[in-house]
């Protein structure tokens, strides 16, 4: 059973100790994400707070925010709001990560 399934999704985006080399030459905060990508589209609750939250704290369009709203069900919305934080650089994990845990996920 993945244990981690239990902890808040936010605790699982901060940087971690890396095992290998490789992986040490690697930003921290994307492999974390990547680690977790597929756990936080299944599990991300308020798709609706944490766009909010980027939105109040990061340059995000307007119709970047809305085209993430449009989508059909809260995975797609949360795959795609993961997208946005990829290309935000190292800000926006950070607020990414703040935005999980203000809405306590």
């Amino acid at each position: 059973m993945d244990e981690s399934r239990n902890e808040p999704l936010s605790s699982q985006t901060g940087a971690t100790s890396l095992s290998s080399e490789s992986e040490a030459k690697k930003d921290p905060r994307k492999e974390a994400l990547r680690r977790t990508h597929y756990r936080m589209i299944r599990d991300m609750t308020d798709v609706a707070g944490v766009l909010d939250y980027i939105h109040s704290k990061l340059e995000v369009s307007r119709a970047t925010k809305q085209r993430i709203q449009a989508e059909r069900t809260s995975c797609d919305q949360a795959r795609e709001l993961i997208s946005l934080v990829e290309t935000l650089g190292d800000e926006g994990y950070d607020v990414f990560r703040d935005a999980l845990l203000s809405t306590e996920q």
